[in-house]
């Protein structure tokens, strides 16, 4: 009798450490979900962000540039007329487009500008038609207003960003008010030297329904020279529990570290 309480005991004790590898193992791959969700969003707004802001800018004067010199030659654009307000203009990919950062993209973009986005005011929207970047699809729209400049001359906007990613029959939505301020870049005629800075909170729904709230606790900085955010600090909420997302010291590598329960996961924003 004692030999079978024995066996019951240690089977049930190895059925128990059996279960919380398991929600380790479960904990764990929620934590790497949690970072790579970022990183795709952060991937995937690379492979648009750059041309939505080549066209908010005046091409017409000498000190400002030109975003037709820094397209490649796939995406074929369609322009209601350059400082002629309301203003629209549509960047087709195609079926098939590869950027100078090796990313494919398809379908189209659609801007809209009311007015000159250095003058407070003025509203940029943008939406998608069947647009995608390498396998991940986007859909739904972007809106910035512009503040007028800052005390330090720097030009300020609000953003609202309503967005949906399917990414292998996995759908996330993205809701976010964010502040950017447009640190420089600005004040020169070369189109890819912008860094911006950029605050604000969201949500964002996983495929399972999870809510994750966003909320910057460090203004996160953008060099578009590096390609990646450089600098800045994030943190999310889920039902798992609380997340930092640490994007660095200003140093330029596409490397953030997700801080959970003491431990680190480090993620690669390239991916």
């Amino acid at each position: 009798m004692k030999n079978i309480t024995g066996t019951i005991t240690l089977t049930f004790l190895f059925s128990l450490f059996i279960l919380s590898s398991c929600r380790k193992q479960d904990q764990s791959n929620n934590d790497i979900t949690a970072a790579t969700n970022e990183a795709l969003f952060m991937a995937t707004e690379r492979g648009y962000e750059d041309e939505v802001e080549l066209f908010s800018r005046s091409a017409s004067s000498s000190d400002q540039c030109n975003p037709l010199d820094y397209l490649v030659d796939c995406v074929e654009v369609t322009d209601s007329g350059v400082d002629v307000y309301p203003r629209d203009i549509t960047l087709d990919f195609g079926s098939g487009c590869e950027g100078s950062n090796g990313a494919v993209r398809s379908g189209m973009i659609h801007i809209s500008i009311s007015g000159d986005m250095m003058e407070e005011g003025s509203v940029r929207t943008v939406t998608f038609d069947g647009f995608q970047v390498d396998n991940t699809q986007v859909a739904g729209s972007r809106i910035t207003t512009s503040l007028g400049v800052n005390g330090d001359g720097n030009p300020m906007y609000t953003r609202v960003i309503d967005t949906e990613f399917t990414r292998n029959g996995n759908l996330l939505t993205r809701d976010l008010t964010q502040t950017v301020t447009w640190l420089s870049g600005h004040e020169t005629a070369i189109c890819g030297d912008n860094v911006f800075q950029i605050d604000g909170t969201g949500s964002v729904v996983r495929p399972n329904g999870n809510v994750v709230t966003r909320t910057t606790l460090e203004p996160v900085i953008i060099d578009r020279v590096c390609g990646y955010p450089v600098q800045g600090v994030i943190l999310t909420n889920a039902p798992m529990g609380e997340r930092t997302i640490d994007f660095g010291d200003g140093t330029c590598d596409n490397i953030a570290v997700v801080y959970v329960n003491g431990e680190e996961i480090e993620i690669s924003l390239g991916e």
